[in-house]
């Protein structure tokens, strides 16, 4: 981040995660701040698996699912690792990817009935910004402002590393995913073979789904 000045906050030797978790909110408190805001946001995709482990350590914090669609996750993910091997510790196979995506999406389908977590489809987020982030305002607890609409490809530049080349057009705006690199990068087989694996994968039929949770088709 570029502030060796919090380093003093991390605790050098402790036996236990609670100093680091504390350190953790001091630090990120302390920014939000510095900034003269209220709330902040941490998006690390990997702290999905340490949910129960948040809950208990960051007190009264809520979550934001954001599910994509399978294939286009895949594509993306099998993509990433292959031209940026040397940051993803080397490159997925197919399989690996898929499974990904399966394990991900179960963990957030067992998320539904609680209170503290919100579910989003990217497509629905992609096709209505506005009616999505509204939904998204009332849950964390501000007041909408079209300015989030205006000003976020700026603020999501900022959040960027440069260790992050993949990253490069984020700034670009919202969009919704056609499919086009699933089938750039895939043949016809390994298409097939992908839609099955998803289709075969047990879970509910996510094109049900509206921002608040499921819907019924």
């Amino acid at each position: 981040m570029g502030r060796e000045d919090m380093k003093q906050f991390i605790p050098k030797k402790a036996f236990f995660i609670g100093p680091y978790s504390k350190a953790f909110k001091y630090i990120c408190d302390r920014l939000t701040a510095e900034q003269g805001k209220e709330i902040w946001l941490e998006k690390t995709p990997g702290h999905l698996h340490y949910i129960k482990y948040i809950e208990k350590l960051i007190k009264n914090s809520k979550f934001i699912h954001v599910i994509r669609n399978g294939t286009d996750v895949v594509a993306s993910l099998y993509e990433v690792t292959h031209q940026h091997p040397e940051q993803w510790g080397g490159p997925r196979d197919i399989e690996r990817c898929i499974r990904r995506w399966i394990r991900d999406v179960v963990i957030s389908l067992q998320c539904i009935q609680k209170p503290r977590h919100l579910l989003v489809r990217y497509e629905h987020l992609a096709a209505e910004p506005e009616s999505v982030l509204k939904d998204l305002c009332r849950f964390i607890g501000i007041e909408y402002n079209e300015i989030l609409l205006q000003d976020y490809t700026l603020a999501a530049k900022r959040l960027t590393t440069s260790d992050e080349p993949w990253k490069a057009l984020i700034g670009n705006g919202i969009r919704r995913d056609k499919g086009d690199k699933f089938i750039r990068i895939f043949d016809q087989g390994k298409q097939r073979y992908i839609i099955d694996r998803l289709k075969d994968a047990g879970l509910y039929d996510l094109s049900c789904w509206q921002s608040n949770g499921i819907k019924p088709c």
